[in-house]
């Protein structure tokens, strides 16, 4: 690869290429949990599932979670507002016996983007994608969490 020392001059020499990309690894680390946004959660200890979004969902999440709670299904909720992921998200993921990945986009990239940074077993979290273009609404939410909770 080509890049650029510290002074800027360009290089394609391995080592400063090296030395580059883990200085930037370094600041992306530190901006990681000091930095960014922290995500906005809402946690019940006895909740069981687990609930994970971004961007303007949040309105149709509040009233999914409302409905849901009305069946006895008890949700917790974190809404991310920065990447890359704080701790925060990966605890969360580890607290849950089921993790819903609820997004506004038809490939899942946010449930992608978990899987990259969360190594581990995570079997028990499901991409909720909604590609069709519409706001999302609480009633797709609760019609899709349902269908999933029906099969585990």
């Amino acid at each position: 690869g080509t890049g650029h020392d510290e002074m800027a001059v360009y290089s394609e020499d391995s080592a400063t290429w090296v030395k580059n990309l883990d200085r930037l690894k370094n600041k992306m680390d530190t901006v990681r949990n000091q930095y960014l946004p922290k995500p906005i959660t809402d946690i019940n200890p006895d909740a069981k599932i687990g609930i994970i979004t971004f961007g303007t969902n949040e309105s149709a999440l509040e009233e999914a979670r409302g409905r849901l709670k009305e069946r006895d299904i008890a949700t917790n909720y974190i809404r991310i507002r920065a990447l890359p992921m704080v701790d925060e998200v990966t605890e969360f993921i580890n607290q849950h016996d089921r993790v819903y990945v609820v997004e506004n986009n038809h490939d899942g990239q946010l449930y992608q983007i978990i899987c990259m940074e969360n190594p581990q077993d995570l079997t028990h979290v499901v991409s909720l994608p909604l590609g069709d273009g519409l706001p999302m609404t609480a009633k797709w939410v609760v019609e899709n969490i349902l269908a999933h909770e029906e099969k585990a």
